[in-house]
């Protein structure tokens, strides 16, 4: 199983193997910039990389896309991105820092809101939402159409993940990274319910330590019965 502790060991190993995945895919044009004039150099890199790995109550998400910018000076912009509905953090992990996550008045929503330099930005963001049962249904918002949309797992986790209209595997840069997942293979629009399922995931030992309680609580009211019997 693969804990919080392993998603940020293999961090660097994904970092590594990511960029040229990410920036050598095809551009999504994106136009949020405060400096209108320059909104055209920016562009989404129309490559999403989602890896989950499982915990005990919890499932951690590590998001992976990028930004290019094609203007010679940086440009300062707010973008939206793909999270699940129940998150219950982000944070930070590469291209930005945590100040960079913003609340936007404008949409009710945490945005990125920096400057991005010249040239291509890769944006690793980390999610968490509760599990604690076997089979658990993540609802996501999806703030713009994409065609390279892929949910992942190490090939150390037991989970399984499922997406209607998706196919097993992973994206054609990322074969013999020790990934397995799903790809889509049509265009996925925006939306604010796109489902993801996940099965095999680890019970919650808080569950496991409340049967238990109930367990002995049921023995010791037994024993008692039968004391008070004979």
């Amino acid at each position: 199983m693969m804990t919080i502790y392993h998603i940020i060991r293999s961090v660097p190993m994904i970092l590594i193997v990511l960029p040229m995945a990410l920036l050598l895919g095809s551009g999504v044009s994106y136009g949020a910039a405060e400096d209108t004039n320059h909104q055209q150099y920016l562009s989404f890199h129309d490559r999403h990389v989602i890896i989950f790995a499982s915990g005990y109550g919890e499932i951690y998400m590590s998001y992976f896309f990028a930004v290019k910018n094609n203007h010679s000076k940086a440009i300062k912009t707010k973008i939206p991105f793909i999270y699940p509905l129940e998150m219950m953090g982000v944070e930070a992990l590469s291209g930005l820092t945590n100040n960079d996550l913003v609340f936007d008045d404008q949409t009710k929503k945490i945005v990125i809101e920096k400057s991005f330099a010249p040239g291509g930005s890769i944006i690793a963001l980390r999610f968490s939402v509760p599990s604690g049962r076997a089979k658990k249904i993540i609802r996501f918002a999806i703030p713009y159409a994409t065609d390279n949309l892929s949910f992942l797992r190490s090939v150390e986790e037991t989970l399984r993940i499922s997406v209607p209209d998706f196919l097993p595997g992973v994206p054609a840069d990322l074969q013999g990274s020790q990934l397995v997942g799903v790809v889509s293979k049509d265009l996925v629009s925006s939306t604010n319910s796109f489902k993801v399922t996940l099965e095999d995931l680890p019970e919650d030992r808080r569950r496991f330590y409340l049967l238990a309680m109930i367990f002995v609580t049921i023995l010791l009211t037994g024993g008692l019965m039968l004391l008070w019997i004979k």
